[in-house]
């Protein structure tokens, strides 16, 4: 299916790359698997290779090309890419540090059901 061009079949094939799952772990792969399915509108897969940039896994680390790829998949209304979003905000990785933008963004990914940024909406709260 990934051959014919399903992006969730990409997703999964990037998934399993990355884990090992079925097959030898292999990062390049799970990397390309991952590029292909997030240029294709994956949501999940634009936050995964954000992810990969973030943490420099296969790729050189980039905060600027992590915060691309979790912008798109914020724009599906993803709450972990709206969580990375808030945490680059607050901890100043490729933007400058604003706390108002990331408190706006952990209410973006609480509301879409992200129990972390809740709880992290909660700590800065009491800060």
């Amino acid at each position: 299916a990934a051959e014919l061009g399903d992006p969730l079949a990409m997703l999964n094939l990037g998934i399993a790359y990355e884990h090992g799952r079925g097959v030898e772990k292999d990062l390049e792969q799970a990397v390309k698997y991952y590029r292909q399915a997030a240029e294709r509108g994956q949501t999940v897969a634009q936050f995964q290779l954000g992810t990969m940039y973030a943490n420099g896994i296969q790729v050189e680390q980039s905060y600027a090309k992590a915060l691309e790829w979790f912008q798109l998949a914020a724009e599906a209304n993803y709450a972990d890419a709206e969580w990375a979003i808030a945490n680059m905000y607050e901890r100043g990785y490729a933007v400058p540090v604003d706390r108002t933008e990331a408190v706006a963004w952990y209410l973006k990914a609480a509301e879409h059901g992200s129990q972390r940024a809740k709880e992290r909406l909660e700590k800065l709260k009491a800060d």
